[in-house]
């Protein structure tokens, strides 16, 4: 209720005026702890926002994120986990010399007797991947 009256104090100057448009205070902080505002200007009653944006200080003294519990993280989609995990070294049978590295991470591609590459695109490595299964 204080947000509402400070925000009746905010828009009239007098008994003669009316509620002036230009008014400081944000509306939004009239629904802070009820449901006043009409529907068409789309703010949740009862809202609230954690106490220093969810932010604890450590002892540095800096905000950081507090720490979760393991529990509490949500764990990636089945892609990205693939794709993540493509972090390979074969040696293939046929020539003792050939060694296919993948490393997503530092997307890199390593075939010692023919080509470095920096950039590897997703699909080559899927359909690589694929082959090498193929013949594992």
């Amino acid at each position: 209720m204080l947000e509402t009256y400070l925000h009746l104090v905010d828009g009239y100057h007098s008994s003669d005026s009316g509620f002036r448009a230009d008014a400081k205070r944000d509306v939004a902080l009239v629904n802070k702890d009820c449901d006043m505002l009409v529907d068409e200007l789309r703010i949740p009653p009862n809202w609230y926002q954690l106490a220093n944006k969810g932010l604890e200080r450590n002892d540095h003294g800096r905000w950081v994120k507090p720490k979760r519990d393991p529990e509490d993280i949500p764990s990636p989609p089945w892609n990205h986990i693939t794709i993540m995990s493509l972090n390979w070294r074969i040696v293939m049978g046929l020539d003792p010399g050939s060694v296919f590295q993948f490393n997503l991470g530092q997307q890199e591609f390593v075939h010692e007797n023919l080509v470095k590459s920096n950039m590897v695109d997703i699909v080559s490595i899927i359909v690589l991947s694929l082959i090498i299964d193929s013949i594992i």
